[in-house]
């Protein structure tokens, strides 16, 4: 997400008002997450490390996309 840039609700149709968020993508590589776990503070369990990730979009810290940015090859 652009950082400042609020949420915005947009119309798709009468009935389907979703949200959106400004994003920059990047080039990145496909990460298992697993060797990451143990330096993800946004996992509290790590025998339940995939239950975060059921939750759509959520934030996480500074450091946590730094962990997982450089391992995706954006570090």
């Amino acid at each position: 997400m652009r950082q400042g840039t609020p949420v915005q609700q947009v119309t798709v149709s009468e009935d389907f008002r979703p949200w959106r968020l400004a994003v920059d993508f990047r080039d990145a590589a496909p990460v298992d997450v697993r060797p990451l776990v143990p330096r993800l503070d946004f996992i509290t369990d790590p025998d339940c490390w995939g239950f975060p990730f059921r939750r759509g979009l959520f934030e996480i810290s500074a450091d946590d996309f730094a962990v997982v940015a450089t391992a995706m090859g954006d570090g």
